[in-house]
């Protein structure tokens, strides 16, 4: 037999063990080149208790392997702080628990990957946000400010825990709010410190924070995704006579 090329559809529907835990594979939350990731329930959580999580399937062990031990140190991080900012991840968690799976599909086909299980990231991605605020496409004031100072925090974080973005995009920001973040109540919510919260999901894809001039591309980053949040453009600089 000979592995079959990792898709979403063909997960869909199953039922998973990893470790002591059974999950339900409900839905797709996206895919990339190596990658898909879908909604899972948890089958053996207490009655009146279901939890849902975002389990990544991948073929390429060396992203696995870097995300699980990222998010190890991010939690760590975060928890010595009482922060929340990264998703935990359930699974692998023990030395015993493997990252690479199998799965037989039937009909002399199978899947071989590697899987992670973590926190599901609630509320909308930024770059699905700022469509809820035409015809700017930018977030008012308050918010952007918000989400400017926690990904601040975010990044000081991180960087305790030698960790550098280096492919951060609007979708990897998750801003989750029990409250309707709409212009009318903004400044209210704003002075009330209840905006919202910010979870950053995708730690697959980084650089060690220790080496020259990665935390100044990270803040670099920023600056430039803040900037879309703020202004609603992307930012353009002028090399000579071109801009770009």
């Amino acid at each position: 037999m000979t592995p079959t090329k990792l898709q979403d559809h063909l997960l869909l529907g199953r039922t998973i063990t990893l470790g002591d835990k059974r999950y339900r594979l409900l839905e797709s939350l996206g895919s990339g080149a190596t990658a898909v990731v879908l909604k899972g329930e948890a089958l053996s959580e207490q009655q009146g208790q279901v939890k849902q999580y975002a389990i990544k399937f991948t073929t390429d062990e060396d992203n696995a392997i870097k995300e699980r031990d990222n998010l190890r140190k991010l939690n760590q991080e975060q928890d010595k702080e009482k922060r929340s900012y990264f998703p935990r991840l359930h699974y692998p968690i023990s030395s015993s628990d493997s990252l690479r799976q199998s799965y037989y599909l039937g009909n002399e086909e199978w899947l071989e990957n590697y899987v992670l299980v973590q926190e599901l990231a609630q509320g909308e991605g930024v770059h699905d946000l700022l469509l809820e605020f035409p015809p700017s496409l930018a977030l008012p004031e308050p918010l952007a400010l918000e989400i400017g100072r926690q990904y601040v925090d975010m990044l000081v974080l991180s960087h305790k825990a030698g960790i550098t973005s280096w492919d951060r995009k609007l979708g990897d920001l998750h801003w989750e709010t029990a409250n309707d973040v709409r212009l009318q109540k903004m400044l209210q919510l704003w002075r009330e410190g209840s905006l919202g919260n910010l979870k950053v999901i995708d730690w697959n894809v980084t650089r060690d924070a220790a080496k020259k001039g990665n935390i100044a591309k990270d803040i670099l980053r920023f600056g430039l995704l803040w900037h879309r949040m703020l202004l609603g453009t992307e930012p353009r600089f002028q090399r000579g006579e071109t801009w770009r």
